[in-house]
């Protein structure tokens, strides 16, 4: 029988199909939460055509509006299917066999699957306890025998932000070793901070990478765009499948862009929602871990058990995630993400019940 590339074959990964997820409250994902408007279902319905499905996709008009949109050229942009296919995109292009490359840890988990899928060695800056990695840390992680540096910030799985007067300090140091910097700006709409892009003109060891999966609320269309030096992009861009980006993604990009509010509107949510469910949670013997995303961690009481606690939740219909061996504060929390205002006070509700539930049966194994 053939047999895989061993950096395949050594490769642990479970094959995601989504299933599992069938709940009314699938919390675990940081998707967008609240449902669109009727409105612009409608227009998009008013706006679907047979040549959605007959047509190969065209991609300029896509490449136009994002010009306009993020004030670059047309060339300094590479649509990507999300996020993973942007990460995946710079490893084929960039990096040989045995390559070092650079992150923080815990950090988004593709990273580090594609860096084993393509034969390179991980340098990991950890955080602390406190969720802290110093800026002299990730400066002297930086050498000559580092290809990448990736850093996703917001970052993901623990929510923190390196403001961007650090970025630039660490891009210049990593522009003169000759290291590429992937910032990952996933998350970056509801940090309140503009980003790393004002600074693509300046440094062509830079690429920012974002998503219309997450404040724009858009996971199912799989769709996302890396920002960079045109040179490099055209060079990342012999990678790519042909067409890979499917009609109904670009022609949704496009009317979501050119009406921006539908986005503002679902970050406005998200951050009002993070601040009634700190103020619920007040008083209440309750840690809350607010972060710089779509997500929070919840530290419940001590005398509760979170895996029971968990349990209770998804037999109630929610999803969340419990954190374990993070060797940070964030050990013994839940992670769940943020909707509306009265989703989160909705599953407050559901979570003080689970800490009843969770005494009550304490107190019977007890006695």
């Amino acid at each position: 029988m053939p047999q895989p590339r061993e950096s395949i074959g050594n490769l642990q990964r479970v094959r995601d199909v989504g299933a599992g997820r069938e709940l009314p409250f699938p919390w675990d994902k940081n998707e967008r939460l609240i449902p669109f408007s009727p409105g612009l279902i409608s227009l998009l319905q008013e706006k679907f055509n047979s040549d959605w499905l007959t047509k190969y996709p065209d991609q300029s008009g896509l490449y136009e509006t994002l010009s306009n949109y993020v004030s670059v050229d047309p060339s300094q942009i590479l649509l990507v299917n999300g996020s993973d296919s942007g990460i995946k995109t710079v490893f084929e292009a960039l990096l040989e066999p045995g390559a070092t490359v650079c992150t923080l840890d815990p950090t988004y988990a593709m990273f580090n699957v594609y860096a084993k899928m393509f034969g390179c060695d991980v340098r990991k800056l950890v955080f602390d306890e406190r969720l802290d990695v110093s800026l002299e840390d990730i400066l002297c992680s930086i050498r000559e025998d580092v290809s990448l540096l990736y850093l996703a910030n917001p970052n993901q799985p623990t929510g923190t932000f390196i403001n961007s007067s650090d970025i630039e300090v660490i891009v210049e140091h990593a522009c003169e070793h000759d290291v590429f910097v992937l910032i990952d700006e996933a998350y970056i709409e509801f940090s309140g901070e503009s980003g790393s892009l004002r600074m693509i003109e300046r440094y062509s060891n830079l690429g920012v990478l974002r998503t219309f999966s997450k404040a724009w609320g858009l996971a199912g269309l799989r769709l996302g765009y890396l920002v960079g030096d045109a040179d490099l992009l055209s060079q990342f861009a012999k990678t790519r499948t042909l067409l890979d980006i499917n009609c109904f993604a670009i022609e949704i990009a496009k009317i979501v862009l050119a009406e921006d509010k539908i986005m503002r509107s679902h970050v406005d949510h998200v951050l009002e929602a993070k601040a009634v469910i700190a103020k619920l949670l007040q008083g209440r013997d309750v840690e809350v871990i607010n972060t710089h995303t779509n997500f929070t961690f919840v530290r419940p009481p001590r005398d509760i058990d979170i895996d029971l606690l968990t349990v209770f939740l998804y037999e109630r219909g929610y999803l969340v995630r419990s954190m374990r061996d993070t060797h940070s504060v964030l050990d013994g929390c839940i992670r769940f993400t943020l909707g509306s205002a009265e989703q989160v006070t909705t599953f407050t509700e559901v979570l003080f019940d689970g800490f009843e539930h969770g005494r009550k049966v304490r107190l019977a194994e007890l006695s």
